[in-house]
């Protein structure tokens, strides 16, 4: 009996501590927008160095650490990024749809040169 117990005293903890460390995330979940209310698939959500990717319906399920401020970038090429900031409990979801605004520069001036330049070998 005794035997037995020490056995299964530590599998026990194990298992335990396991439940308790897992338990320690909360989920970021929502669908990305652009301005004109279209669906962003293949959008970047990061925090930290760990993130996800928007699906085909623009859909992304994000874990983070629950109990502390964590700022989550939602990122697209040719779009303004989106911050957000949030805390969560453990165990706590959240949606949010953020929409992505088209990020556009304007340039001055081009200049085509149609000259033909020598290849120096």
């Amino acid at each position: 009996m005794l035997l037995k117990t020490k056995l299964l005293l530590p599998l026990f903890f194990f298992f335990l501590t396991t439940a308790f460390l897992t338990a320690q995330t909360a989920t970021v979940k929502g669908i990305i927008f652009d301005q004109e209310n279209l669906i962003v698939s293949g959008a970047n959500v990061t925090y930290g160095t760990s993130g996800v990717l928007s699906d085909e319906n623009g859909v992304y399920v994000l874990e983070i650490p629950s109990g502390q401020a964590v700022d989550i970038k939602y990122s697209y090429l040719g779009f303004k990024d989106v911050t957000l900031t949030v805390t969560l409990e453990s165990n706590e979801d959240f949606e949010f749809n953020p929409v992505l605004r088209t990020d556009v520069e304007q340039i001055d001036v081009v200049v085509i040169d149609a000259r033909r330049r020598k290849r120096v070998e």
